[in-house]
């Protein structure tokens, strides 16, 4: 009989991700064409803020369940939510920088993420290590990824402008 290595099953979530990636893009889209919120910014940022509000309580659950289906299930919400975020965010920088700042803006947007994620397997076994759980890991990634939600929602509310 085939049993599934643990390959297969961090494959999983990512699946979620693919399905997020274009949810996300088309949610903010669909948003604005059928004249639910009038600007296209104001939609990125509820999508945004709702998929990052949504992945940080899906990913503080995760300690708390005991099947590995239960465990598979928040990873692939979790996993789809962060990618409808990612997606969104990518688009953001045209909404809220002017034409010749659109690359600074996501630069600057995307060195926060990637130093954060280039930090979070060194915390993440740091938290393991003190308290032998990883537990705390994933409750302060859901806490992260909720003061994100308030970041975008909060900071991010109107376009940038240049004074010459």
């Amino acid at each position: 009989m085939f049993a599934p290595s643990l390959g297969i099953y961090a494959s999983i979530p990512y699946f979620g991700g693919i399905v997020g990636a274009i949810v996300g893009g088309y949610v903010s889209k669909w948003l604005v064409d059928k004249s639910i919120i009038k600007e296209s910014l104001k939609a990125k940022r509820v999508t945004i803020s709702i998929s990052a509000l949504l992945a940080g309580v899906a990913v503080i659950a995760i300690p708390m369940v005991d099947s590995l289906a239960a465990t598979l299930t928040l990873l692939v919400i979790a996993m789809a939510l962060l990618s409808a975020l990612s997606a969104t965010g990518w688009a953001l920088p045209g909404d809220v920088a002017p034409a010749s700042m659109v690359a600074s803006v996501g630069s600057i947007q995307n060195f926060g993420g990637y130093f954060a994620g280039s930090l979070s397997p060194l915390v993440t076994g740091l938290i393991a290590d003190v308290t032998g759980s990883y537990a705390l890991a994933f409750t302060s990634g859901g806490i992260i990824a909720a003061c994100a939600a308030l970041c975008y929602w909060f900071i991010v509310r109107e376009p940038v402008t240049v004074k010459d």
